[in-house]
């Protein structure tokens, strides 16, 4: 693991999965399919603790505009700036556990924000960035 900076907020445009675990896939490839201009996005996961003690997951893109999520009918959210623990894995695809195994390790870290997330940024169709939100 390394501590990165985000060094300004990213607008993103969301889709809240049904399920968690099972309704991840499902999720995206909604969005994929309702999204236009999908070659100019980022696609990202959130995901965070919910008051039933289960976990929310969204799948999401960056926004083309700060209006974009309110005019496509999606949840807007903002990546934060700041800093980050961040861990890169490789040929995620062949392991999708490795993920959440990550993030548990990510989640013991002594100084995450209590406000924060999960974020899961697809650098690639085989590589993702998994990073979790520190204090300032």
């Amino acid at each position: 693991m390394e501590t990165i900076s985000l060094d300004k907020d990213i607008k993103i445009v969301c889709l809240t999965a049904k399920s968690f675990p099972l309704g991840v896939q499902k999720a995206h490839h909604e969005l994929h399919a309702l999204l236009p201009n999908l070659h100019e996005r980022q696609f990202f996961g959130i995901s965070y603790g919910n008051t039933e003690g289960g976990i929310t997951y969204k799948a999401a893109a960056s926004a083309l505009s700060d209006s974009e999520a309110e005019e496509l009918g999606f949840e807007g959210f903002t990546i934060k700036k700041g800093k980050y623990i961040s861990q890169n894995l490789k040929d995620y695809m062949s392991d999708l556990t490795q993920i959440g195994q990550t993030f548990q390790n990510m989640l013991q870290h002594p100084q995450l924000d209590p406000k924060g997330y999960c974020v899961e940024m697809y650098l690639s169709p085989k590589e993702v960035q998994c990073l979790v939100k520190l204090n300032d």
